[in-house]
């Protein structure tokens, strides 16, 4: 079964490992304020992409942020990395702005 462990968290900054019975194959880390939450990381073993955990651990994170009262979820995103971006645009993440090396990208939870 998938699973989110809290592994550490520290000054509003969450760390967690991703475990698929028990085999540990991703992690997520993400600072919270009062209404939104930014995810610093989210990444899956190169032996794990492309079967939909990285769908799962975003789920739950917007999920946590919506139980939590959070009304937007944060990211930037490297521009030379456009699978990505388009990735997180097919997850409803639009691009607000951006600087000379990222994406500045965000989703407003319902």
């Amino acid at each position: 079964a998938f699973k989110n462990t809290p592994i550490s968290e520290k000054e509003s900054t969450c760390y967690y490992c991703t475990e698929v019975c028990g085999r540990v194959f991703g992690a997520i880390s993400f600072k919270y304020d009062e209404d939104s939450f930014y995810i610093y990381n989210l990444s899956t073993n190169v032996d794990n992409r492309r079967q939909g955990y990285a769908t799962q651990m975003l789920a739950y994170l917007e999920n946590l942020g919506k139980a939590s009262g959070k009304m937007v979820s944060c990211l930037s995103v490297d521009k030379k990395l456009l699978y990505l971006v388009d990735w997180y645009k097919s997850k409803g993440y639009i691009i607000y702005s951006s600087d000379d090396d990222y994406y500045a990208m965000i989703k407003y939870l319902k």
